[in-house]
């Protein structure tokens, strides 16, 4: 089965991405767990002490209120500090309920019933204590107080308790959140470093799959370059891009080889007959005379030829050069599409992505726009809720004046029903007041809240409008990309034609520009003879002379490939 490299890079970083995702899942799970016990170290622990310590506190307040009381004269003063031993007794009671709420061992529910059945026998019996006081009956209110000694003992001794055991638990609770933490923590480093570790195999796997197969081509490349064509085949196991580039290298190393070799058989015929050449010279200058007669025609005709063949030569040389410029921009061409593709894909990924945050981004402005008209409609019932009690200040307004009014009516006897009457006014009109700025509040917001809905709407439709233009965008990067691939395809079949023009060009200027020279040659020898036809033997040097230089070029031309090793 082929795998590219790309599918194997998404692999491995894939995997590098399921365990960072299951670091940060692991992670919020147990700060999940840690938050809730945190949450039961507060509310259940922190929160029960403050309530027990509370309730000792109402406790010590009703005792040194109710022996203020005894020490008192004053019968105002002794009612005030009544009503402030009820008070104190309400959130006694308060205190221990909201305390009880929070108990979780059995030793304490048992030591709070015990507290509850102790102030049951407590409480009527310091009611009793304030009702002899107000009556002035201290000294049997001084009694009782005695007799109530060990129950108030009794009582604060079971609250101490509670204290001890919800100081133990609170701290056995903080002892287990942080046990949870450096459970948390270790595990968390040693994902991490399970991570580095697996991502340090997978750079090994990718060194190993990619650089090193490159390295090998690269090594024979260098040695192919320095004319050593002895270089074995490059062997890759990998199947994919770098195997198939392996393969053309080897091709490539195959077809120079078969190329050198061809030149090196051809260089030995041309030595061979260069030799062939010198020895029928000889044989030449018996036929002398019958070519001297021909010789001048054929001069002109070398001449001309010479002539033509620099002209095709110049012409040839300017279509290569041109050529070669053609195969340059088209090279460039084929890399540019091949990069305007790479980007066009990009763009169609980063327009699928977008397309799906959008998506995120109007799903949460629906949700916002929803819970924003939710709080418009409980804010209306707050509104009707404030009518309500608006009705109820008027209504209480109403009736503090009639109580003022039977208070004047009672005269001496009704002034203290007047100053409660008075006060209980006051207070109506502050609620009234109060219900008014509530009023005013509750319909500043939601004037707010119809405002935020109709800009949530908005944004809704922008986002929807934002929706089709990144789709239509997406679906013409997705044409754009297609087509620069049908494109760089035609122009890298373009640039391997332009790179075999280029090939035979330059051999055929090669070509002529040896026909030119052998024409310039011949014309000249041409010449000669007709100057010199009488010369045969000057002739026949002449030819000889030539053989010889055949003869040396054929030899440079092996000593040059002799440098290949086969």
């Amino acid at each position: 089965m082929k795998v590219n490299v790309r599918k194997k890079m998404l692999l491995i970083f894939g995997v590098l991405i399921l365990l960072i995702t299951a670091i940060g899942i692991y992670s919020l799970i147990e700060l999940s767990n840690m938050d809730n016990e945190l949450d039961d170290l507060y509310n259940l622990h922190f929160k029960g002490i403050e309530y027990i310590k509370d309730a000792q506190v109402d406790l010590i307040s009703i005792s040194r209120a109710r022996n203020n009381m005894m020490r008192e004269t004053d019968m105002d003063m002794k009612k005030q500090l009544s009503d402030t031993i009820k008070s104190l007794t309400d959130q006694f009671e308060s205190n221990m309920n909201s305390f009880n709420t929070t108990i979780v061992m059995h030793e304490s529910k048992q030591l709070s019933a015990d507290v509850d059945l102790l102030w049951q026998q407590l409480k009527p019996q310091e009611e009793d204590i304030i009702d002899l006081i107000l009556q002035g009956k201290n000294d049997e209110a001084v009694k009782a107080a005695e007799n109530l000694r060990s129950l108030s003992d009794q009582i604060e001794e079971k609250i101490n308790k509670l204290v001890v055991n919800k100081n133990d638990l609170g701290v056995q609770a903080y002892k287990g959140s942080n046990k949870a933490f450096l459970r948390t923590r270790n595990i968390t480093i040693t994902i991490i470093l399970i991570s580095v570790l697996i991502g340090f195999a997978a750079a090994f796997i990718m060194a190993r799959l990619i650089v090193t197969p490159i390295l090998k081509i690269v090594n024979s490349a260098k040695r192919i370059a320095k004319g050593d064509l002895t270089v074995e085949a490059v062997k890759v196991k990998n199947r994919d891009e770098i195997r198939e580039l392996a393969e053309s290298f080897n091709e490539m190393t195959e077809s120079l080889k078969n190329v050198i070799r061809k030149v090196s058989d051809a260089s030995e015929q041309v030595a061979s007959s260069s030799e062939e050449l010198s020895a029928s010279a000889e044989e030449t200058a018996v036929s002398s005379e019958e070519v001297a007669k021909t010789i001048n025609q054929l001069a002109e005709g070398a001449s001309d030829q010479a002539k033509s063949s620099n002209d095709i030569s110049n012409v040839t040389e300017q279509i290569v050069s041109n050529i070669q410029k053609v195969a340059g921009h088209v090279d460039h061409v084929s890399e540019s599409g091949l990069k305007v593709s790479t980007e066009a894909r990009t763009g169609v990924e980063e327009a699928k992505e977008a397309i799906e945050k959008i998506q995120s981004i109007r799903q949460i402005t629906q949700e916002s726009s929803e819970k924003v008209q939710i709080l418009g409609n409980k804010s209306k019932e707050i509104g009707e809720i404030i009518a309500v009690i608006k009705e109820i200040a008027n209504q209480t307004n109403l009736l503090s004046l009639n109580a003022a009014i039977e208070a004047a009516r009672a005269g001496e006897q009704g002034k203290g029903f007047a100053v409660v009457a008075e006060e209980i006014r006051k207070l109506a009109e502050q609620s009234a007041n109060s219900v008014v700025e509530i009023a005013e509040l509750i319909e500043s917001i939601q004037k707010e809240t119809n405002q935020v809905v109709e800009i949530m709407n908005t944004s809704t439709n922008a986002v929807m409008e934002g929706v089709t233009t990144v789709d239509r965008a997406g679906n013409s990067f997705e044409q754009i990309y297609n087509e620069i691939t049908a494109i760089t395809a035609k122009l890298q079949d373009v640039s391997t034609a332009t790179r075999e023009i280029r090939g035979s060009s330059e051999g055929l200027n090669e070509s002529i520009k040896n026909i030119t020279s052998i024409a310039m040659e011949s014309a000249a020898s041409s010449q000669q003879i007709s100057a010199a036809s009488e010369e045969q033997s000057a002739t026949v040097e002449e030819i000889t002379k030539s053989s010889q230089d055949l003869a040396i070029l054929a030899q440079e031309l092996q000593m040059n490939i002799s440098g290949f090793k086969l």
